[in-house]
């Protein structure tokens, strides 16, 4: 029974994928009918980062790519 006073959590589970760690994009829809066959309905979306943190670097004028002959002497 759910009651207005109580807490109903739900903690889907998310698994990770250590082949290829990515973001997730989450959709949860929650439909509650009482008795009288009323319907409260609630949808929640949310990211699930697959990462603490990410580092991301900045690319410099002196940094060579693939194919780029050396200017430096």
């Amino acid at each position: 029974m759910l009651t207005g006073s109580s807490n109903f959590i739900i903690a889907p589970d998310l698994p990770f994928n250590a082949a290829a760690p990515q973001p997730r994009m989450v959709s949860l829809l929650v439909e509650v009918t009482d008795l009288n066959q009323q319907t409260l309905s609630h949808r929640v979306e949310f990211v699930r980062h697959s990462s603490d943190f990410y580092l991301g670097l900045r690319q410099g004028a002196e940094v060579l790519t693939a194919g780029e002959a050396c200017r430096w002497r």
